[in-house]
């Protein structure tokens, strides 16, 4: 089980559910706790995966920012 999986699952055990994500997968799940709490792991874990993906590459992004600073410092 991956990070995000396990952060979902988590959310669901301590009932801090994000409520529109939960509206989304009992409706998907026509109503079946068992099939939403499935669902809502599977799209509670992409949404976490995404939100991590944009953070590393903002993150890769002021690394290079900082590198060119450096460079045209010195070079001045």
């Amino acid at each position: 089980m991956d990070n995000e999986s396990f952060q979902a699952r988590k959310e669901i055990a301590r009932r801090k559910v994000d409520q529109a994500l939960w509206v989304k997968a009992m409706s998907q799940s026509k109503g079946d706790k068992n099939e939403a709490k499935k669902r809502y792991v599977e799209i509670r874990s992409e949404q976490l995966k995404e939100k991590n993906v944009k953070g590393s590459s903002a993150g890769v992004l002021n690394i290079r920012d900082q590198i060119e600073k450096n460079t045209k410092e010195t070079q001045n």
